[in-house]
């Protein structure tokens, strides 16, 4: 009898159906991060050595772990990143901050995904390049209310993601980002916190919406607010 090994795909559709994954997965990339938050990462994880480059080409569709869960969309740019159960704790700065802001130019950093100071890493799968004034403004102040919430009593932070929109074409910068938390206290009644925020410098009355949805969701969930 002849014993037929099953291709990379097949066993790729088995463990992603196993997973409970059914219909989630097109062209072999999971096609959200709610769908993907259950996936067993590749094995690429922590350790691996992800260049400081524009496109990362050996990750392309791929999702990896280091602490959190990151995917690289098809084209080797960071998509999104996912930490189903956030913690406070810091990461390792690196250069590779510097390299990616520069590879959007004058006034861009090379922003987090997940913040360094929530066991984001500072590397090119979880940077991207982000307007100055959003990564010190709007974006920086949802992480801190992520951090507020996890100094609640009781409370915890969990789907907390962060999606990158990048325009048509190979461009690396992205338009704009998504991010949202569910913050999670037993016997309370709690809500999702989402922000879409353009990756442009804002205008104050933007700028004061954002704040204004943000604190209203922190508030709802007896987290606080930010300033």
């Amino acid at each position: 009898m002849t014993v037929r090994s099953a291709s990379p795909a097949h066993l790729r559709h088995r463990l992603w159906a196993a997973a409970g994954l059914a219909g989630a997965v097109t062209a072999g990339v999971l096609a959200t991060p709610a769908a993907a938050a259950t996936t067993a990462p590749s094995a690429a994880g922590a350790a691996a050595d992800y260049p400081c480059v524009q496109y990362l080409t050996a990750f392309q569709g791929q999702t990896v772990r280091a602490t959190w869960t990151y995917h690289i969309d098809a084209q080797g740019r960071p998509e999104w990143a996912r930490a189903g159960t956030l913690s406070a704790g810091t990461s390792p700065r690196t250069k590779c901050e510097t390299t990616v802001g520069n590879m959007g130019g004058t006034g861009y950093d090379g922003g987090h995904l997940i913040a360094s100071t929530l066991k984001g890493v500072s590397k090119r799968i979880n940077l991207v390049p982000m307007r100055h004034s959003v990564n010190i403004g709007i974006y920086k102040m949802f992480e801190n209310g992520a951090k507020k919430c996890l100094k609640a009593p009781g409370m915890q932070v969990t789907n907390y993601s962060a999606v990158a929109h990048y325009p048509a074409g190979p461009s690396v910068v992205p338009d704009s980002f998504t991010v949202s938390m569910l913050p999670r206290k037993k016997g309370a009644v709690n809500s999702t916190i989402k922000l879409d925020i353009p990756n442009k410098d804002l205008s104050p009355q933007k700028a004061a919406g954002l704040k204004r949805v943000l604190n209203t969701g922190l508030a709802a969930n007896k987290c606080g607010t930010v300033s």
